[in-house]
């Protein structure tokens, strides 16, 4: 974070020190904003930060669609390439929007409770999420699923 410009040239200057960042995926798999919580002291652990916007991550993502309650006919006749967006085909790999945070959370060589514990699920549904990745992206291990992640730039966001 400190590398960024934006970090540096904006967040920095304002006595920004840490924060926490959520792209925001509508349920159909589209990218509609990020949600950046910036704060002017350190972080300490646990993260209420953090859990208020893992869980409200969903209904933050429909409060800012502007294609929310739209049929998928109206979405298409705006945007031409909306049509794949309302498949998995959009998504990398197929992937949901959850299966994309834990994939992200693979690259950073997190164990199942770490990343729970982030995502605030439980380590099994972690490892569900896991097997559901392998499945999706035909990949033996989760090694495979990082490479893949870093791959396309998917990484986890702090």
């Amino acid at each position: 974070m400190a590398a960024s410009p934006g970090f540096q040239e904006v967040l920095s200057p304002l006595g920004i020190e840490d924060g926490v960042a959520q792209c925001l995926f509508a349920a159909d798999g589209r990218y509609v904003g990020m949600l950046n919580v910036s704060t002017r002291r350190p972080r300490c652990a646990p993260d209420p930060a953090r859990a208020v916007v893992t869980l409200l991550t969903e209904a933050l993502a429909a409060a800012v669609d502007p294609c929310a309650g739209l049929p998928p006919e109206e979405i298409a006749a705006a945007d031409p390439a909306a049509d794949a967006r309302h498949s998995d085909a959009r998504r990398p790999g197929g992937l949901s929007p959850r299966e994309l945070q834990v994939l992200a959370e693979l690259t950073a060589g997190r164990t199942n409770r770490e990343i729970a514990e982030r995502l605030y699920i439980t380590p099994r549904t972690v490892g569900t999420h896991v097997e559901h990745i392998l499945a999706k992206l035909d990949l033996p291990n989760r090694a495979a699923a990082a490479a893949r992640a870093a791959a396309w730039g998917i990484g986890p966001s702090r």
